[in-house]
């Protein structure tokens, strides 16, 4: 079973724009992560989100 995980404004923020269910395939990483950190899109959307709830199987 899979939770919901917060997309925010910007890394460390307070703002929370989407909640995502986790293991949604359409989320992207956008370039490169930033500490715990990544730059994220999805269909309907952009943000940050916590590196630990992404895969980076790009394969």
């Amino acid at each position: 079973m899979f939770g919901k995980a917060p997309v925010l404004d910007h890394p460390d923020g307070r703002t929370v724009l989407y909640r995502l269910d986790l293991g949604r395939c359409d989320i992207r990483i956008n370039g490169e992560c930033h500490g715990l950190w990544c730059r994220v899109s999805f269909k309907g959307g952009k943000g940050w989100m916590f590196r630990s709830f992404l895969s980076e199987d790009r394969g």
